[in-house]
C-alpha cells in the first residue's frame, strides 16, 4: 500500500462535539465575594469548552502545581474547580469570555473590552490577590487597562493596582508557565517556576 492509499486516522478529542459547537461554548465564572486568590486566564480553549472546567487539559499542570505549593493539601483536578472558593478561597476567570482555539485568534478590541469587563469584576468581588497566568496575559492587561507597555516583566509581585479596589493587597501575581512545564519534568527545578510562586502566594496570604 502506498502512502497515496494510506488514511490518515483523525483523533476525536471531543467525543464526536465539532469544533464548530465548542466554539459557541463559554466558560462559566467560579466567583465568590472574600476570595483569597483569583486565577485569571487568557480565554477558554477548547478543551476547556468542552470540559466545562478550567484547566482540564491532560498536559496541563496547574493542578500538580497548586498540590506542590501547599494551596491544596491534597492532589485535585479541574472537576473540581467549582469547590476550590469555598475549601480554599480560591476563583477563577477570564479576560475574554469567547472560546478559541488559541488566544492569537482573539482581537485587540476584545482584549481592550475583556480588560474593562475583567476590572468590574475585580472591583466588585475585591479578591485579596488577582493572579494572572501567565506573562502574555499580563503584558495585554497592563497594555489595555494601564496604558503601560511592561519592560524586563519579572514574575511575581507587580507594582500597579487594580483601580478603586478597597481589597488589603491590590496587586497580581505571575505564574510562569514554560518554566514550570520544564521543572515538573525535573523535580530539582520546581522552585523556580509556576510552584515557586504559588508557594509565594501562600506565604503572603499567611502573613494576614
Amino acid at each position: 500500500i502506498t502512502d497515496a492509499f494510506k488514511v490518515k486516522r483523525k483523533v476525536d478529542r471531543f467525543n464526536g462535539v465539532s469544533e464548530a459547537e465548542l466554539l459557541t461554548k463559554t466558560l462559566p465564572d467560579i466567583l465568590t465575594f472574600n476570595l483569597d486568590i483569583v486565577i485569571i486566564g487568557i480565554n477558554p480553549g477548547l478543551m476547556a469548552a468542552y470540559k466545562g472546567h478550567h484547566y482540564p487539559g491532560p498536559g496541563n499542570h496547574f493542578w500538580k502545581c497548586l498540590f506542590m505549593s501547599g494551596l491544596s493539601e491534597v492532589q485535585l483536578n479541574h472537576m473540581d474547580d467549582h469547590t476550590l472558593p469555598g475549601k480554599y478561597g480560591i476563583g477563577f476567570t477570564n479576560m475574554v469570555e469567547r472560546t478559541t482555539p488559541g488566544s492569537k485568534d482573539l482581537s485587540s478590541k476584545e482584549f481592550r473590552e475583556g480588560g474593562r469587563i475583567l476590572v468590574q469584576k475585580l472591583q466588585k468581588y475585591q479578591p485579596r490577590i488577582a493572579v494572572f497566568n501567565g506573562k502574555c496575559i499580563y503584558e495585554i492587561f497592563s497594555k489595555e487597562v494601564f496604558g503601560v507597555k511592561v519592560k524586563n516583566l519579572e514574575f511575581g509581585l507587580q507594582p500597579h493596582k487594580i483601580p478603586d479596589t478597597e481589597t488589603r493587597t491590590q496587586r497580581r501575581w505571575l505564574l510562569r508557565k514554560k518554566s514550570m512545564i520544564q521543572a515538573m519534568r525535573q523535580l530539582t527545578a520546581v522552585p523556580m517556576g509556576k510552584t515557586h510562586v504559588m508557594g509565594n502566594l501562600v506565604a503572603l496570604l499567611q502573613m494576614g
